[in-house]
């Protein structure tokens, strides 16, 4: 199945993707990038050769790194070299995650249960691809001082308390931030596209 491949390809192939660079002059511009596999990424965040912005991050990112996502990394590992053995591949404790996961699909396909049923192990990596991703690329969200246009409330609870700006936006920097965006009340927990928020705020606002 093609999507199966995907999934494999997600994990072990490098990536390419668009950051937004800007020069002295404060010229930016998007540029194209290459990033390693993400099973690649993994091993070596924690091995401690990179953190969360890459070679350069401090010591105190790359120790926060290891320590959250060790149990992840060796769980990936386990998992795989499960799933090779039971496709008779011989495991030894040096394989790595990316090679033997390739190697698992070749001979998986093979199998009965492959074309029975490989919902399961779509569902696993497409989980691993996401859990990888917000290692590396966390997003960030900032409040809003508006009032919800949905539900007209400019306080939220939680826990028995009450709070001011219940509207969170939530993005990615990056050329896509606008499409790929959300905002959220909290009070009502309506979503919104980060510019149909921008819109109904200004047409409350407007109408008030």
């Amino acid at each position: 199945m093609s999507d199966l491949l995907s999934a494999v390809d997600a994990l072990t192939q490098p990536r390419h993707s668009k950051t937004v660079q800007a020069n002295d002059a404060g010229i930016t511009c998007v540029s194209p990038v290459e990033l390693p596999p993400l099973l690649d990424r993994l091993e070596d965040a924690i091995t401690g050769t990179v953190g969360i912005g890459g070679g350069g991050a401090l010591a105190n990112e790359r120790n926060m790194l290891n320590a959250g996502n060790l149990y992840t990394a060796v769980m990936i590992t386990t998992l795989v070299k499960d799933w090779a053995r039971g496709c008779g591949i011989v495991t030894r404790p040096a394989d790595k995650p990316g090679p033997l996961l390739r190697a698992w699909y070749v001979a998986f396909v093979q199998t009965e249960r492959y074309r029975e049923d490989h919902s399961f192990y779509l569902r696993k990596m497409q989980g691993w691809a996401k859990q990888i991703e917000g290692l590396f690329d966390p997003p960030r969200t900032r409040d809003l001082p508006n009032e919800c246009p949905l539900c007209g409330a400019g306080t939220w609870w939680r826990d028995g308390n009450e709070y001011k700006r219940p509207l969170l936006l939530t993005f990615h920097d990056g050329p896509e931030m606008i499409e790929n965006g959300k905002g959220e009340c909290r009070a009502c927990e309506a979503v919104f596209g980060l510019r149909e928020l921008s819109y109904a705020i200004d047409a409350k606002e407007g109408a008030a």
